[in-house]
């Protein structure tokens, strides 16, 4: 849960002091930025593999025209 003000009497010396260590705290931000890592590394290895298999497909489709067109592979009769 982030941090807020709300609810904190800084002229309660306890009450501060605990506010400003749970600030100096990263505990929670830590958490969350792993998180956000984990997430951006994900997103990458998606749009790397989406990529690859998009180039595989297009060199397939390629490969099958060009013997296609030397006569290597016979025309589908229907």
């Amino acid at each position: 849960m982030p941090l807020n003000d709300s609810g904190i009497d800084f002229s309660n010396e306890t009450q501060a002091l605990a506010f400003l260590g749970d600030i100096l705290s990263d505990s929670y931000l830590q958490v969350v930025g792993n998180q956000y890592a984990r997430f951006f590394w994900y997103g990458v290895v998606t749009v790397i593999g989406l990529a690859t298999i998009f180039n595989w497909f297009t060199w397939l489709l390629l490969h099958h025209r060009y013997l296609h067109l030397h006569g290597m592979i016979p025309p589908i009769a229907l």
